[in-house]
């Protein structure tokens, strides 16, 4: 009896089943969906434009600011210098991971909103 794999469900013929090629079809386009959506966090982006209000950055992504002028101009920010921000999300749930070059700050985004912003604190190592 078949089997199927625990992170993409793909399905594994028993050893004394024969191969369907409409099953190795399935795997084939569930394996190119996943790395599809891999694909895409790399692909969504961008330069965020002056004015702009980092409460409405919710899709995966890498974001950046290309001046500080840029920065001191957006709503909801935490930050006056130029930076780069990571969106992740999953399902109704989104995390803004904003870098500069001396600090790091994060916050969450559930049904109930965006949470304030959190500068995450540290001690250079070297």
């Amino acid at each position: 009896m078949a089997t199927t794999t625990t992170k993409l469900g793909l399905t594994k013929p028993a050893a004394d089943e024969a191969v369907d090629v409409s099953v190795l079809n399935g795997n084939f386009d569930l394996i190119d969906a996943a790395f599809a959506a891999l694909s895409g966090v790399a692909s969504n982006g961008g330069n965020i434009p002056s004015g702009a209000d980092l409460n409405d950055y919710n899709t995966m992504g890498i974001y950046q600011t290309t001046s500080n002028s840029i920065a001191s101009s957006l709503t909801n920010c935490p930050s006056t210098v130029s930076f780069m921000m990571i969106v992740g999300r999953r399902g109704s749930y989104a995390l803004q991971l904003l870098i500069t070059n001396r600090n790091i700050f994060i916050r969450a985004k559930s049904s109930s909103g965006w949470a304030g912003w959190y500068k995450i604190e540290g001690t250079a190592v070297t």
